[in-house]
């Protein structure tokens, strides 16, 4: 008589989507440990039911694969979700509101040493103006106040914040790129991109080890209840990296990480770190998967690089936050040495340079089996569409920042860009890998309202019939597969993860819906019932 395995776990359902196919199919999923160790119909699924296996059984909930966000900011994310720290801008629709909203916070919370807040846009605000330093310097208080944009690239700060971050107010002889000045050469009050950005938030964001593990550990169980069972982490913004790490490594041994953390380290000209964080973190749970690099900017501030100059600034095309000569030394060096590398590239410009870079480098260093991407492609020229997939570059892309900035985006980059924008149908019927994320903290990590947008092109709570580039939605299918198996295989981890298959690790979700059968209207409403991750249920909705 043939042996059986007892599962521990079984979840039935008529609906299951394994990953596999893009259809449902009825039946089972038998875990065993950490391990998935059956898929298949209730007759199958039968034989690894025995005394102590916990059977549950759902009716037409959907069965998936857990969610795998391929593009987050943890620690950040963590900390700005912290109201007593933190000042959401988000729904500001001017500067006055903004400032207003600084004032109350700063009354409400006198012993942080700093006034930190994030999601300004002001896109949003009449005549589209950027803010000064003087609405902030009005303020009664002998604090500083640092307010980060809502993608993050921008920081509007007030003279004390400039004078903490080693900013000359009135000289104009520093070298540091993205510190605005006046035409008298005075400091405006808004730092752009990374290197002047850091400045002021790495002070900001300095906060106790223990207080930022309390945060990212409450944050990762909010993971849990959308689904969300593996989060690839491409570097602190400005909370620092390897705090956060040993943050990470910490949770790990305690067993109390339950998301999967995958990250991508900064990529330095020296990989000598590189190789240590490859070293240490190794565990399913936890592990070192890559490296990540910026080349342009944000469509917004007209720092995203692009081929043909901005429509509303016809003499401007953008540019690089890096120079292309290292970035290029970066790239081939990083490959050279075995370690796959993730571009920021919004820019149609950027991008093609990022693609060229990527075709240079398999004629250096021949054909390796890495997984490197390019992150974002809000922009890009229909010639570049196929080199995805030539040149085995992963497309990993956010399809809720389509609609976050469908508004401005038009006037900012002309009617013609908007038929290429965010070009996720085109890419992904050429055959490339492609990945999905939201880059939280910049969009929300709900990843129902992630996939409305890409399939729908518009926000969840648009009731207009407005759409944005709707010859570029996709199917629910493809949105999956992007989320789980697109991603599992950006992090190197396919064999792993991202479909239900016997032998791989036991994450996976029960959905409130069938979303390969409900009408789109009901997606964002639609509800996590369960949650296991490495064969653990980690959340259940009561």
């Amino acid at each position: 008589m043939e042996s059986r395995t007892e599962a521990d776990l079984v979840i039935k359902s008529n609906a299951i989507f394994t990953g596999l196919s893009d259809k449902v199919i009825s039946g089972g999923v038998a875990v065993k440990a950490d391990r998935i160790i059956a898929v298949g119909t209730d007759a199958e699924i039968k034989n690894y039911i025995g005394p102590m296996t916990e059977v549950l059984t759902y009716t037409d909930e959907l069965i998936m694969p857990g969610f795998n966000d391929a593009h987050f900011h943890l620690s950040d994310s963590s900390l700005l979700s912290d109201e007593s720290y933190c000042i959401s801008l988000f729904d500001c629709s001017s500067e006055d509101e903004c400032v207003r909203r600084v004032e109350a916070f700063a009354s409400e919370h006198p012993d942080n040493p700093w006034i930190y807040g994030v999601g300004w846009n002001h896109w949003m605000w009449p005549e589209h103006k950027l803010p000064s330093k003087n609405t902030l310097n009005k303020i009664n208080t002998d604090r500083p106040i640092c307010l980060q944009s809502f993608d993050m690239h921008s920081a509007w700060v007030n003279n004390i914040a400039l004078e903490l971050a080693g900013i000359s107010l009135s000289a104009g002889d520093s070298e540091i790129k993205g510190i605005e000045r006046l035409e008298n050469g005075e400091v405006s009050g808004l730092l752009f991109e990374p290197e002047a950005v850091m400045l002021v938030t790495t002070p900001a964001l300095s906060i106790s080890d223990e207080r930022l593990k309390t945060v990212i550990e409450k944050f990762l169980k909010r993971a849990n209840q959308f689904g969300i069972t593996t989060i690839a982490d491409v570097f602190p913004r400005g909370v620092a990296k390897q705090n956060a790490y040993n943050i990470f490594q910490s949770l790990d041994d305690e067993n109390r990480l339950n998301t999967r953390i995958m990250f991508f380290s900064e990529l330095k000209n020296d990989l000598d770190e590189s190789w240590e964080l490859k070293k240490c973190f190794t565990s399913e749970k936890l592990k070192f998967c890559g490296l990540k690099q910026l080349a342009d900017g944000v469509v917004e501030t007209h720092t995203a690089y692009m081929v043909q100059p901005y429509s509303d600034q016809p003499a401007n095309n953008g540019g690089l936050v890096i120079e292309e000569d290292v970035l290029r030394a970066q790239i081939v060096d990083a490959d050279k040495n075995g370690f796959s590398v993730r571009v920021h590239a919004i820019g149609d410009g950027a991008v093609r340079l990022c693609l060229d870079i990527f075709e240079e480098v398999k004629k250096v260093n021949g054909s390796k089996d890495l997984r490197h991407s390019i992150e974002h492609i809000e922009n890009i020229q229909d010639s570049d569409i196929p080199r995805f997939k030539a040149l085995g570059v992963t497309a990993s892309m956010m399809p809720c920042h389509a609609v976050l900035s469908s508004d401005s985006f038009a006037e900012i980059v002309g009617e013609d860009r908007v038929k290429r924008a965010w070009a996720l149908k085109s890419i992904i019927k050429t055959g490339a890998k492609y990945a999905f994320g939201t880059d939280s903290p910049i969009a929300d990590m709900n990843p129902f309202h992630n996939i409305y947008a890409a399939v729908e092109r518009k926000q969840s709570n648009d009731t207009t019939e407005k759409v944005f580039n709707l010859k570029e939605r996709i199917s629910v299918a493809d949105v999956l597969k992007g989320y789980t198996s697109g991603s599992a295989y950006v992090e190197n981890m396919d064999s792993e993860l991202g479909t239900l298959e016997e032998g791989k690790l036991a994450d996976l979700i029960v959905l409130s819906k069938n979303l390969l059968e409900v009408s789109h209207k009901e997606i964002p409403s639609t509800e996590v019932k369960l949650t296991v991750m490495n064969g653990e249920v980690v959340y259940r909705k009561l």
